[in-house]
């Protein structure tokens, strides 16, 4: 071997041994919304953090310091789209229990979304926040994949039983596919995986493929909505509700509650979806009437199955929706094995 392959092979092997980036850890310290463009143990916004993790290349993580445990961050206008992959992590204040302590409030009534997981942003993690009061807007987007959003308030309060009126909870729009909106049901720690999607004043949970229709790309598909209260507060039995709680528009292969892959966990991936205003979980085609019929026969291979819908956590008293589960024809989606 000359000098020069030995140069270029010792250069490949450094460059193998370096692996990916490394991901960085970004620390909030300030509920203010300044952007001094740093991120630093001196001051390090929601806002910056944001920022420098799209700014650093690999996957990152937001924490935030125990100064903020209790506290309430609140934009005075849209925080930045998550560009890269990056987890925001709440779970780590002091005191932090998922549902029984949660410690960390993002208020948007200043502000008209968010947070938006972008479509470079794929592998995101949200975990322990309570996003409410996005009156103009959604306090979750995501247009990406293999995304989860966990241990989360969505339309709530700090208490998890007190409406705080986001337009919409969680969308999932554009392509954004094989995405986990609460427990994986593996059995290790399903319930505090859950979400609480309650208070949402148009809809807990959209996956509406409607752009994707217009923009030629492939629909949204293989999402899972599992193991959430959507409509109930955190203690199940209280009616927090939505305008409606899951609607399914132009998407395929999604799962609303269980796969039934029989290990022995399925009974914790059902839903309790009820106290909500309007339809339970509503499948739909296409979001346009005047589409072409080949376009309004979308929505194929949908399950909804495993839910405790239009009754409390309990499963023995009525918690009603205005209506349980629609899903006109001719969609293709398959209703099973709810309690209703």
């Amino acid at each position: 071997m000359n000098r020069i392959s030995l140069l270029i092979t010792t250069l490949f092997l450094a460059t193998l041994a370096l692996g990916p980036a490394n991901a960085e850890t970004f620390i909030v310290n300030s509920t203010d919304d300044v952007d001094d463009a740093t991120c630093d143990t001196i001051h390090c916004s929601l806002r910056e953090a944001i920022q420098a993790a799209n700014d650093t290349a690999g996957s990152d993580i937001i924490q935030f310091d125990d100064v903020l445990a209790g506290a309430t961050i609140t934009p005075t206008v849209d925080l930045p789209e998550i560009t890269e992959a990056v987890t925001i992590d709440a779970t780590t204040l002091t005191g932090f229990t998922c549902q029984s302590a949660m410690q960390l409030m993002i208020d948007g009534s200043t502000s008209t979304d968010g947070l938006i997981i972008a479509s470079t942003a794929s592998g995101s993690v949200i975990r322990g926040l309570t996003l409410g009061s996005f009156g103009s807007g959604r306090a979750i987007q995501i247009f990406s994949d293999d995304n989860v959003v966990q241990c989360n308030f969505i339309g709530t309060d700090l208490t998890g039983l007190v409406s705080t009126k986001n337009v919409t909870g969680i969308f999932l729009g554009q392509s954004a596919s094989n995405n986990l909106i609460g427990t994986n049901g593996d059995g290790v720690d399903d319930t505090a995986e859950r979400n609480v999607i309650s208070g949402n004043v148009s809809v807990g949970v959209v996956i509406d493929g409607q752009e994707a229709i217009n923009s030629s790309l492939p629909l949204p598909e293989g999402n899972t909505i599992a193991g959430n209260y959507i409509g109930p507060g955190v203690d199940g039995v209280t009616e927090v509700g939505n305008g409606l709680g899951v609607i399914l528009t132009a998407t395929n292969d999604n799962i609303v509650g269980t796969n039934g892959d029989g290990n022995g966990f399925d009974g914790n991936e059902g839903n309790v979806v009820a106290g909500n205003t309007e339809t339970g979980v509503f499948v739909a085609g296409n979001a346009s009437s005047d589409m072409p019929d080949p376009v309004k026969d979308l929505s194929a291979g949908n399950v909804i199955a495993g839910n405790l819908i239009g009754v409390d956590a309990t499963g023995n008293t009525e918690l009603p929706n205005g209506t349980t589960v629609s899903v006109p024809t001719p969609t293709a989606s398959r209703t099973i094995s709810n309690a209703m």
